[in-house]
């Protein structure tokens, strides 16, 4: 609801920005028409000069904020009796939150992100969910693009709520599962392989590390039902093996992982920081205190990245990210 209304007041905003120029051109047409015409009052002009220094950030945001795409470096250290000395150096590549459908009309600028991805040569690549926004076919024109990512120990994905298609009105949940099911099906066909609340065992000769996954499905409407992914996503894996968490949602961090599992380090995405930052502060923060960037809990870590695509076709201060993690293993 919070983000519903925040979309609607930047909606809001740029209505009145729109009147604004309005203004701004009929006092230019009256000036050359040289009809007479009383000075505008001061808060008229503190209006117009808002509105066009608003209306100039959307702008920037649509035309090149959205597009203007970070590769962000970060190392997590963990002593060598929790990640083993075979995985130092280990790289992880996370990104989320491409909607697809917003990369339809720069099809070379999707291809700088598969160039930036395969340029890091990761060990392992993870997608945080929301690959598309309405329906699986977005990604018909665009999937032989993203076949190119390659990792060496493989690409992992969660789904996110618009994979679901959740914000599609007239369809049941069987339905949208299905239709989640024909996108995991093509996610496939391009090397993914998706993590539906399931783990996968990474290996470096007889060491291991796991990476866990817990999806977004159709049909959950409650708490109880990410408990239940977790456990499944998490079973089998032995306590003392160091495990990293991939959801799309980071609001089920600290209520269900913090202090009630042996998962080290989380990767999420889903606010995307509601693509408008002023240094590190963000409108997110009404949503959830993991809203972008690392939080901590004791030894328990999590990053939720700002994403790449956008829903809502501008970025402000927060960045489209490729998120780089590369651990290391020490002897204290």
């Amino acid at each position: 609801m919070l983000k519903l209304l925040f979309y609607w007041l930047l909606f809001a905003l740029g209505f009145g920005a729109l009147v604004g120029v309005i203004y701004l051109i009929v006092l230019i047409v009256n000036k050359f028409a040289n009809k007479r015409r009383t000075a505008p009052r001061p808060f008229v002009i503190i209006f117009v000069v808002m509105s066009l220094t608003w209306l100039g950030f959307m702008v920037h945001g649509h035309v090149v904020g959205r597009w203007n795409i970070a590769v962000r470096n970060f190392n997590f250290k963990m002593p060598s009796s929790v990640l083993p000395a075979s995985f130092d150096g280990y790289k992880i590549v996370m990104f989320s939150d491409m909607h697809i459908d917003g990369w339809h009309s720069n099809p070379e600028k999707l291809q700088r992100v598969v160039d930036e991805i395969n340029r890091v040569n990761a060990d392992v690549v993870c997608f945080g969910g929301d690959m598309i926004t309405n329906n699986f076919h977005e990604l018909d024109s665009v999937s032989d693009i993203l076949s190119g990512i390659v990792a060496r120990d493989g690409l992992y994905a969660v789904t996110g709520n618009y994979d679901c298609q959740r914000y599609v009105r007239g369809l049941t949940d069987d339905e949208r599962q299905t239709n989640v099911d024909s996108l995991l099906a093509l996610l496939g066909n391009m090397g993914w392989r998706s993590l539906i609340n399931d783990h996968v065992i990474l290996r470096r000769g007889s060491d291991s590390i796991a990476l866990a996954g817990v999806s977004s499905r159709p049909a959950d409407h409650d708490s109880v039902s990410v408990r239940q992914y977790l456990t499944q996503a998490l079973e089998g894996i032995d306590s003392t093996v160091f495990t990293m968490l991939l959801t799309h949602d980071p609001t089920m961090w600290r209520g269900n992982v913090c202090d009630s599992t042996n998962v080290t380090l989380t990767m999420s995405g889903h606010t995307p920081a509601w693509q408008l930052r002023v240094g590190s502060i963000t409108p997110a923060e009404f949503l959830s205190t993991e809203n972008a960037g690392w939080r901590h809990c004791g030894n328990q870590h999590i990053f939720v990245s700002v994403g790449l695509g956008s829903r809502m076709r501008f970025r402000i201060g927060a960045a489209p990210e490729i998120v780089v993690i590369t651990l290391h293993s020490s002897e204290q």
